[in-house]
């Protein structure tokens, strides 16, 4: 496996959400239900789906989801930092 690529069945930050909303759907039918189900408002769940609040505690685990972080390294572009500037 190449540096920086994902493993099957691993998705990014980016990529995530459909995954999430698909779960959603399948396993509660509606985001009304999944919220009932792990304590929230319909608001607060919403926001959290459109990037205006973090998950909510337990939202992942319910729908089969663990999250991890993973970090890309990028090449350093040429004359950037004190030794590459002389």
């Amino acid at each position: 496996m190449k540096q920086g690529m994902l493993k099957p069945g691993m998705v990014d930050v980016f990529g995530v959400l459909p995954h999430i909303k698909r779960r959603i759907k399948d396993i509660y039918g509606t985001q009304r239900n999944f919220a009932k189900a792990i304590g929230v408002t319909d608001s607060h769940l919403s926001d959290a789906l459109c990037g205006r609040s973090g998950y909510p505690k337990g939202m992942l685990p319910k729908l089969g989801i663990r999250q991890k972080t993973y970090f890309e390294i990028m090449d350093i572009p040429t004359g950037v930092g004190a030794r590459g500037s002389e």
